[in-house]
């Protein structure tokens, strides 16, 4: 039933350092937009616990979907617009019936609420880098972090208590403040956490980690999250320092596509990368993906 909606939440995040381009104005109108999306899966969610059908309150996603391409075609591109706003219309058209899963329409109120704070604040990316895009800083949100980055412990991810509190470690710590581009983007991932799962879900940051450490330390669950460069770890985990900034490797575009690129179950939003399979193979117990972007490193 959510996978058409989950899907548009998902291809909204990647392609949200667009519509943050937008002027001042537009960029109100977007923002409000998610608001809007957001509030009708609150109302449906309330009906819901109410023992209601959200018949009414549901069917609001078509009056949404209707606005999709005149509200963000500019940003995203009329093609990919009214792609993604048949989506909308088809999930406006399939109303959650009573026992549906609540927490996932949680989820995916807590994603619009992200998308309309990054639409309202276009200069929140750790210091406005251009080599460092929104699709790099975040995704799937509010459920998972990853390396390179976060990783997190798979088992975790299937507890239901609303009320959850991480302790996310980093390499990048109190001295390189103001001299790393990337010092702030642990503390944003945590925030943003926050703010889209209102509250439910918060991230307490310990910048006092050990860069060679921190991925097996995740696996064994001894911590809960960490934001870390997967190339400053042994020698043993190289296959994944592709899965980093590499010197001479990708563009930030090229390298977005890649961590992106998934070999099987395209259509599916919930698959997993196949960088990400590349850590199950190699007997590490966390779910890895991009949470921030250098752009090129030594000419890489």
């Amino acid at each position: 039933m959510l996978s058409d909606i989950k899907e548009v939440a998902t291809i909204l995040y990647e392609l949200s350092d667009r519509f943050q381009q937008a002027k001042e104005e537009k960029s109100q109108n977007i923002a409000n937009y998610f608001q809007q999306i957001e509030q009708c899966l609150r109302d449906s969610i309330n009906a819901l616990e109410n023992q209601q059908e959200p018949v009414a309150e549901w069917g609001e996603l078509e009056v949404y979907a209707n606005n999709f391409s005149n509200i963000l075609g500019d940003e995203i591109g009329e093609d990919e617009a009214n792609r993604l706003s048949e989506k909308l219309r088809i999930t406006a058209q399939d109303v959650p019936q009573l026992g549906s899963n609540i927490s996932e329409i949680k989820n995916l109120a807590g994603q619009f609420k992200g998308l309309a704070f990054i639409a309202a604040n276009p200069n929140s990316q750790p210091d406005h880098n251009p080599g460092c895009n929104r699709r790099g800083f975040i995704s799937y949100l509010p459920i998972v972090i990853g390396t390179a980055g976060v990783t997190v412990v798979s088992s975790h991810i299937a507890k239901k208590n609303p009320a959850v509190t991480w302790n996310m470690t980093t390499f990048l710590g109190e001295k390189l403040k103001g001299k790393l581009i990337l010092y702030k983007a642990p503390q944003r991932v945590c925030d943003l956490v926050k703010l889209m799962s209102n509250g439910e879900f918060q991230i307490n940051l310990n910048r006092r980690g050990k860069t060679t450490e921190i991925l097996e330390e995740v696996s064994k669950r001894k911590i809960d999250c960490s934001y870390s460069g997967i190339y400053y770890d042994s020698d043993k985990y190289k296959a994944l320092y592709f899965g980093s900034a590499i010197p001479f490797g990708l563009t930030p575009q090229e390298q977005n596509a890649w961590l992106f690129y998934k070999k099987s179950d395209h259509d599916d939003p919930d698959s997993p990368t196949y960088m990400q399979t590349v850590y199950k193979k190699l007997g590490l117990k966390v779910i890895a993906f991009p949470a921030g972007g250098t752009g090129g490193q030594m000419g890489g």
